[in-house]
């Protein structure tokens, strides 16, 4: 996943800063089928000439030959109303300073280039006098940006829903799987999330929410949010977590690793300055299975680890054996893992 995730970033990137009007009025005139013999050959005659845009393209018609309801699409001039609003706020969040920008140039790689396959996860309908927006990530997840400068990012199969209405005096938004919200600032007009009869609300921070399993899990990373639903109306705090339960309208609240809860956006974890045994009782969590530490002298030792989540707890300790001086030993069904010195 890393070298493929990080070369998708740099082409998708560097398709954006290429990226001019022409190409996508031509791509989404021909998809519709609205495009003229001239205007196919100009885009053909694009294709030819760019890589970047023949991969853009197949990307487009790929999405838009997906199963997603794009005839709910207006017209197409409304499309690319939308399209275009989406580029400009990628552009601006690029002028944001220190983790904010990182964190759009490395979880948002998707946005660039979803932004151009909108024919297929964005899509809109009336409903009385406005418009519904909906945004949506089908086999990976995807970033989008909000009319108020707030960016979401979709956990596969999950999708986003707002009113025509978003901003004015409310930002509301409802939502069906995951996603990671990183809410701009303004405490004139209260940002929520929708979700399985509950509500989070929050004035400008950084929080997970997820439906699973009968289960609404509202994470906070940084700020603080409110979860309302039928008999809970409680505060969190940053490394707080909520489990409300939708049937028995049960809820938890509990400290927990915000990573862990994130970790899906880059699939990486890392860790600095934690003891073998913190890292061990981590990995125990993580990939649920038992680790047993004989080797008492390195269980105190202190280091910083990064680690992709598609490894295994057996991988990351298999890389730092060595180092550490400790050998493994797993039992049957890999469920267990005891360490001995060498």
């Amino acid at each position: 996943m890393g070298d493929f995730f990080m070369e998708r970033v740099f082409i998708v990137r560097k398709s954006f800063q290429t990226m001019d009007a022409p190409f996508s009025t031509l791509a989404s005139k021909i998809l519709a089928g609205e495009a003229s013999d001239e205007e196919k050959r100009a885009l053909k005659q694009l294709l030819l000439e760019s890589d970047e845009y023949s991969l853009m393209y197949s990307r487009i018609k790929e999405y838009w030959d997906a199963e997603v309801n794009t005839s709910l699409i207006s017209d197409r001039e409304v499309f690319e109303t939308e399209l275009f609003r989406q580029l400009n706020l990628v552009k601006k969040s690029e002028k944001q300073s220190g983790m904010r920008k990182l964190y759009r140039k490395i979880a948002g790689v998707a946005a660039i280039l979803l932004c151009m396959v909108a024919v297929s996860f964005f899509y809109l309908h009336q409903i009385n006098s406005g418009h519904t927006y909906t945004f949506a990530a089908q086999n990976e997840p995807a970033e989008y940006l909000l009319p108020d400068g707030s960016a979401v990012t979709l956990n596969k199969n999950s999708t986003l829903t707002y009113q025509s209405n978003f901003g004015k005096r409310r930002r509301d938004v409802r939502l069906s799987g995951e996603g990671f919200f990183d809410v701009t600032k303004d405490a004139t007009r209260p940002f929520s999330v929708e979700i399985a009869g509950t509500k989070t609300e929050v004035l400008g921070t950084r929080f997970n929410v997820k439906e699973q399993n009968n289960r609404i899990i509202t994470s906070l990373v940084e700020g603080s949010v409110r979860f309302y639903s039928q008999n809970c109306n409680t505060l969190l705090s940053p490394g707080e977590e909520v489990i409300y339960h939708t049937r028995s309208k049960s809820y938890k609240i509990s400290r927990i690793d915000p990573q862990l809860r994130t970790a899906w956006i880059l699939g990486r974890l890392n860790y600095d300055n934690i003891t073998f045994e913190e890292l061990a009782e981590k990995l125990e969590q993580i990939y649920r299975v038992k680790i047993e530490i004989n080797a008492k002298k390195i269980a105190g030792h202190t280091l910083s680890v990064s680690f992709l989540t598609e490894e295994t707890a057996g991988d990351i300790l298999d890389a730092l054996k060595d180092e550490l001086g400790f050998s493994l030993s797993f039992n049957a069904d890999s469920t267990r893992i005891t360490i001995d010195n060498q």
